[in-house]
């Protein structure tokens, strides 16, 4: 995701349009806990333009990161568990002591 389509994302985090957007586990974590997005402490894990291929690799990156805003079973791709061998290998590029508020 570059830059500018983080910057997009934050806002929807923020301030959401629609019923679906209010539903997201980022916007009901920051409303109910007064937590903040900031998107200098935003990371960018992956880009990806192709929609099919950009859900594969969300769903990877949910297996390697394992982010504790991610509501199960909402993923556009479920990945089979035959690949927790592979994706195993995969490195964090998360630290685990990043301030609670941040979101990637």
């Amino acid at each position: 995701m570059a830059r500018k389509a983080l910057k997009s994302r934050v806002y929807q985090y923020r301030c959401p349009s629609t019923n679906e957007g209010q539903n997201s586990a980022v916007f009901l974590h920051i409303k109910e806990t007064g937590h903040s997005v900031d998107i200098k402490d935003a990371i960018i894990l992956d880009c990806e333009e192709h929609w099919h291929r950009r859900g594969i690799k969300e769903a990877i990156w949910v297996r390697v990161e394992k982010p504790s805003l991610n509501k199960k079973g909402v993923l556009r791709f479920n990945l089979s568990h035959a690949w927790d061998r592979a994706i195993k290998g995969i490195p964090s590029r998360l630290s685990r002591d990043q301030p609670s508020g941040s979101v990637a």
